[in-house]
């Protein structure tokens, strides 16, 4: 929670007696709110990923244990929640000689 949102575990707009669990839980009440309490400093490509290790992490605080999930099924979750990655692959013409690329190959990996 403090890594998709930025804040401390305990913050003074928190209120009294207020963790960060109990502060993401009031604000969550909609895609919208969502998106307002992840850190801006995270890129638009990267924040359905966010918003998703966010879930994970509201369900890892549930207030009652029975109803959190195992950490097999959070690591399963964290996995799944885990973004593809691209690759550049740069393929440099030997005529050119000068090292630059002329053509870009990418490949996402799953």
């Amino acid at each position: 929670m403090e890594l998709v949102t930025g804040k401390k575990p305990i913050e003074p707009e928190f209120g009294d007696n207020k963790d960060i669990a109990h502060w993401i839980r009031r604000q969550i009440t909609s895609r919208e709110s969502i998106m307002t309490i992840l850190d801006p400093r995270i890129e638009e490509d990267q924040k359905e990923e966010a918003i998703k290790v966010l879930r994970i992490g509201v369900l890892c605080t549930e207030r009652l244990p029975a109803l959190r999930p195992s950490m097999r099924t959070v690591v399963q979750m964290l996995e799944e929640a885990r973004p593809h990655r691209s690759i550049v692959i740069d393929v440099k013409d030997e005529e050119e000689g000068r090292g630059r690329p002329s053509k870009s190959m990418e490949k996402t990996l799953i």
